[in-house]
């Protein structure tokens, strides 16, 4: 019974909105083209946070996030807003996070731009090569949180468990006759 409340509060806290590397790896799989690749991983929270878990509070303060805002003013820090315009225009115009500057966005100065370095697997935010697949979930299988794909499967997630929840209350009542 305690395995089934797990499941059930698992299941409900997986279902928040879609986040932001499952929206950036869609931006990515959307504009693909020989020249522009998809990282062999979803990015990770990594990309605007501190912290791998993505709260709000380690948002942060100044690289690839703050030029990813300078891209698009529509773009609000914790809203879910979409952010395909900022990467599309992040990618394609001036940086506008740096006024004069005519080229793309590159917050850590190694000479490759911004998105060039999301779509390669690296990170904008400071050197570092191509890390690791992060597994997400039971599966352990590298799916974005929040793509579309696990947002349908929360609700099935919690039916299956309330149904074995029931189950298993009704055969202790049928066994304790």
């Amino acid at each position: 019974m305690v395995a089934c409340l797990v499941v059930v509060g698992w299941a409900s806290a997986a279902s928040a909105s879609e986040t932001y590397p499952g929206q950036v790896l869609d931006y990515l799989e959307k504009t693909k083209t020989p020249e522009k690749g998809v990282p062999a991983c979803p990015p990770t929270c990594l990309l605007c946070h501190n912290s791998p878990n993505g709260e709000a509070a380690t948002v942060r303060g100044e690289g690839f996030v703050e030029s990813l805002k300078a891209a698009d003013e529509a773009v609000k820090i914790g809203s879910n807003s979409p952010i395909e315009k900022a990467l599309a225009a992040l990618e394609n115009n001036p940086c506008a996070a740096t006024p004069g500057v005519m080229t793309p966005c590159d917050s850590d100065s190694d000479t490759v731009y911004d998105m060039a370095e999301v779509r390669d697997g690296t990170d904008p935010n400071g050197p570092g090569e191509a890390s690791d697949c992060p597994k997400y979930g039971c599966g352990a299988s590298s799916v974005a949180p929040g793509r579309a794909i696990t947002r349908h499967l929360d609700g099935t997630l919690s039916v299956a468990a309330l149904g074995l929840l029931a189950l298993l209350v009704r055969r202790r009542r049928f066994a304790a006759r």
